[in-house]
């Protein structure tokens, strides 16, 4: 698909913005094929079974052929996460891409996160947080949040004035909810595996809107390869036929119109929310 899908709004005040689509899911297919040397130039049913093939039996690297280029605006915490699944997952580490607006050299208008609600600790600290704190924590958490970050983003401002330089002037932030933006850009298959993990129900709640956004663009710009990739065994509980996630995907995207990659982003992450322990691509992530 040649379009770019629409910039993506977070509840956190930042947003992915999709910049470049590299390849197809032809292009996928014709990867594959190659051991044959074979190539097709049109989508085919057969082919469509080939990617379910590829996606079910963890043939991975057709899927390292394509990818997207996107541009996040997001807190650190999420940033430095983000950057965890680029370090090491390259095969040539000369196309791992990673670029961030840095404030040694620009003054960015600094912002913070926003909170929508504060959760209490879990009797479980594996879980990473429990439900939402009482109400008198909440009011207590917002203003004491809003006083902090008035308090910092005044004292930036004045080390400005006062001629700090902008390199150190940053100290005076609230590091982990700072703002942040980047460009990277990523296989399908390396954005498939954030996904399945980030996605999950006991992924830290922060990263749900902006691994559900990610997911968006990605069935925007390879819908066959990644409803197979993320969740072919969940599609395809919902079909008589066997092996034809790829066509149900399709399917889905031409029925729901314009907001089709989102819905069916949002429905894959209810969807994995219910996987059971034994799922080898089960694990918890903070």
């Amino acid at each position: 698909m040649s379009t770019l899908h629409p910039m993506i709004h977070l509840p956190s005040g930042g947003y992915i913005r999709h910049t470049r689509t590299d390849g197809t899911d032809l292009d996928v297919v014709n990867a594959a094929r190659a051991s044959f040397e074979k190539e097709v130039f049109e989508m085919g049913d057969g082919d469509r079974g080939l990617i379910d093939f590829l996606a079910v039996e963890n043939h991975d690297s057709p899927f390292r052929q394509v990818g997207i280029c996107y541009e996040s605006h997001e807190s650190l915490l999420i940033a430095r996460q983000a950057w965890r699944y680029c370090v090491g997952a390259a095969n040539v580490e000369d196309a791992t891409g990673w670029n961030e607006a840095s404030r040694r050299y620009v003054t960015l208008p600094p912002a913070y996160a926003r909170v929508e609600a504060w959760r209490v600790a879990p009797a479980n600290r594996k879980q990473g947080s429990g439900g939402a704190a009482d109400a008198e924590t909440q009011r207590w958490a917002d203003e004491t949040y809003a006083r902090l970050g008035a308090e910092t983003l005044a004292a930036y401002d004045e080390a400005l004035e006062r001629g700090i330089c902008p390199e150190q002037a940053r100290f005076m932030l609230l590091g982990y909810a700072l703002m942040t933006t980047w460009r990277t850009r990523s296989s399908l298959a390396g954005i498939v595996h954030q996904l399945r993990q980030r996605l999950a129900k006991d992924a830290q709640k922060e990263w749900r809107p902006y691994a559900e956004g990610l997911a968006a663009i990605c069935i925007h710009a390879f819908p066959i390869s990644t409803a197979a990739l993320l969740a072919p065994r969940v599609i395809l509980s919902r079909l008589d036929k066997p092996r034809r996630a790829a066509a149900a995907a399709e399917a889905i995207i031409r029925d729901l119109g314009p907001d089709a990659a989102w819905a069916l982003a949002r429905f894959i992450a209810g969807s994995l929310d219910n996987r059971q322990p034994s799922d080898p691509n089960h694990h918890a992530k903070g």
